[in-house]
């Protein structure tokens, strides 16, 4: 038997009565006929935001109404600027960059601004470019070939900014 609490109010769950259960829409619809407030964890444990990649606010119409500079766990003494908006479609996305792009205008934004990137209008959206680098030294490259590394296979990267 399987317990849970709603409130004030203890649901007791037969063991067999999960066990019965053969589908989502099934386990959803005998969760909600038992009491249970069945709702998508974005919605529960989320900030209303919805997590997005840059390349899909290319061109999109944005109002920023958030940022915070966190440090890197993954790159020690790296930083990365968390973002929040509204775009022009009334959707509410949270996206992250750490490059030389969009963080650092972040950051200029944070010192120029009292209220840091709120309210901060960017009508046409992000907008990128690419370029290459050398993945065993991760330099930037501007003729395509490392000079330290000429065996290494050259990657190529896309940085992000809001477009201006």
């Amino acid at each position: 038997m399987a317990d849970a609490e709603t409130g004030n109010t203890m649901i007791t769950i037969e063991r067999d009565e999960l066990s019965a259960l053969t589908s989502f829409d099934d386990a959803v619809a005998f969760l909600a006929s038992k009491g249970y407030e069945v709702g998508e964890a974005a919605d529960l444990l989320g900030d209303g935001f919805t997590s997005i990649e840059k390349k899909d606010l290319v061109n999109v119409p944005l109002v920023l109404l958030d940022a915070t500079i966190t440090d890197s766990k993954d790159h020690i003494g790296s930083q990365f600027a968390v973002i929040r908006a509204i775009t022009a479609t009334d959707m509410r996305v949270r996206f992250s960059d750490g490059s030389t792009g969009i963080k650092e205008q972040v950051l200029s934004l944070l010192a120029k601004r009292p209220g840091g990137v709120r309210g901060v209008l960017v009508p046409r959206g992000l907008t990128s470019s690419e370029y290459f680098f050398c993945p065993n030294c991760e330099s930037a490259l501007s003729e395509g070939k490392c000079e330290e590394h000429p065996k290494a296979k050259i990657s190529k990267g896309e940085t992000f900014y809001f477009a201006v």
